[in-house]
């Protein structure tokens, strides 16, 4: 039995060595040919400045919204 054991231990061992040989390969070659250097086109947007409101309006109560929805849907 334990023979048998190491044998199987031993083919599991083997296969993951294949697997992560493949896997290994596969990423040195996406990083060698497949990954692209991002190079700069100078094409970038300017910096353009937003002005945003300083102080914003209170909103009515949800009571008074529903209200006038209420209202307007029974027109």
């Amino acid at each position: 039995q334990t023979s048998m054991d190491q044998t199987i231990l031993e083919q599991q061992q083997a296969e993951l060595e294949d697997h992560v040989e493949a896997n290994q390969q596969l990423v040195h070659k996406f990083l060698q040919s497949e990954l692209q250097q991002d190079i700069p086109t100078g094409t970038t947007p300017q910096r353009r400045e937003f002005e945003y409101p300083r102080k914003l309006d209170k909103s009515r109560s949800r009571n008074e919204l529903l209200e006038i929805l209420r209202r307007q849907q029974e027109e």
